[in-house]
């Protein structure tokens, strides 16, 4: 069974804990926490009552909530989400933690069993990884995961005179195919181990062999930290948090690089993805084409625009208060995926604020309405209403 991939929104401070409220996998609208997500959606739906818990199982466990005839769901922040799944079944109200698809991957790699720096030395690109085999239909052709290393406790003659590694990630790769079933076996395995498995077919896109990012040195936020990535896991794949990768790219864009020979630029050098210019685009297939949105571009607008709706004017703060603080949606006047290229966003010239219903009907048609016709939308059904 395919599954659809939902866009998660990123917290960008450890007071945030954002819901993403969609219909018939349909973005409606983001909200700063689930209390505004459930007074936003009971006033839509025009309900007397709506149960905290219908957006709260939807949010941390992933189940569905049927309402005349429409499937709702509900995404939030994963780390938050994680972290509340954890106390749920510390408290007995789960058995298990719930892990969900991403769209992003940790694969982890036994350096005792397959000799990864030997792989990233030999220049080689393609490759193939194992997953795990309940999560096989949740990977999609274009999604991006890490290499993550584990303890290496190779012996010297395994060793041959290379360095230990460390525990840590090691490289980028990005998935090429739909998963498949075979014993796959090459000549970096140390063991001739050939049980059948699932794998997914990959490209190596950054070899970070020669400058790691080791887990026991990098500091991350609270909510990039992620822990099946730091701690490690029984299994070959898990879910990597979107943030956490999101870090993973500002560490690597002040790190040296090791070229792949036969790779596009982009994914050559991080550096070239300069803090200076905001160059979005990079289309990632999720089953839905989903675009890289770049957090100094969104600041930067927001630093000189402000966190009202240029649109309709809306604040989240003076509605909501302090919980509403520095809470607004960022709009790309140069719709992304009528570029298909990489391009260098300018962020007072190209990006405005406007509120989550203003963003949802910006893009209620294909191409998306300007800010100015929706002014116009607006004024036009008030004037309507004056007259009615």
């Amino acid at each position: 069974m395919k599954i659809i991939m939902l866009r998660q929104p990123l917290a960008i401070n450890k007071r945030d804990k954002p819901i993403i409220i969609y219909r018939d996998r349909q973005e409606l609208a983001e909200l700063p926490t689930i209390q505004c997500a459930a007074k936003w959606l009971k006033e839509h739906l025009n309900l007397d009552h709506l149960k905290f818990t219908t957006i709260e199982y939807g949010a941390y466990l992933g189940e569905s909530w049927l309402h005349e005839g429409h499937e709702y769901r509900f995404t939030t922040d994963e780390a938050f989400r994680r972290e509340k799944v954890k106390t749920w079944k510390e408290k007995g109200i789960i058995s298990s933690e719930k892990v969900l698809p991403t769209g992003y991957w940790t694969f982890f790699c036994n350096p005792n069993k397959w000799a990864i720096d030997e792989f990233l030395h030999s220049g080689q690109t393609i490759d193939s990884f194992s997953i795990t085999s309940w999560q096989k239909d949740w990977f999609e052709e274009g999604q991006i995961g890490v290499i993550r290393v584990g303890h290496d406790q190779r012996t010297k003659s395994q060793l041959q005179g290379r360095p230990r590694m460390g525990r840590g990630i090691y490289a980028i790769v990005q998935i090429t195919g739909a998963p498949f079933k075979d014993m796959l076996h090459d000549e970096f395995y140390y063991t001739d181990d050939r049980t059948e498995r699932y794998h997914v077919p990959i490209r190596y896109v950054h070899s970070l062999y020669a400058d790691p990012i080791l887990l026991e040195e990098w500091e991350v936020e609270e909510n990039e930290y992620d822990a099946y990535l730091f701690e490690g896991f029984q299994a070959s794949s898990m879910p990597l948090n979107p943030a956490t990768f999101n870090a993973v790219k500002q560490t690597i864009r002040q790190s040296p690089i090791e070229q792949i020979p036969g790779q596009p630029e982009d994914f050559k050098d991080a550096k070239k993805l300069e803090f200076s210019s905001y160059r979005e685009g990079a289309v990632k297939q999720v089953t839905v084409n989903a675009y890289e949105r770049n957090i100094e571009a969104r600041q930067e607008c927001l630093n000189e625009k402000g966190y009202r709706c240029v649109v309709c004017e809306f604040s989240f703060v003076d509605v909501y208060g302090s919980i509403g603080k520095e809470y607004i949606h960022v709009q790309h006047l140069k719709e992304l995926h009528t570029i298909k290229e990489e391009y260098e966003v300018h962020p007072i010239d190209d990006l405005v604020p406007v509120c989550p219903n203003c963003h949802a009907m910006l893009h209620r048609r294909k191409p998306a309405y300007s800010v100015q016709e929706l002014k116009e939308l607006i004024a036009k059904q008030a004037q309507k209403s004056l007259h009615s």
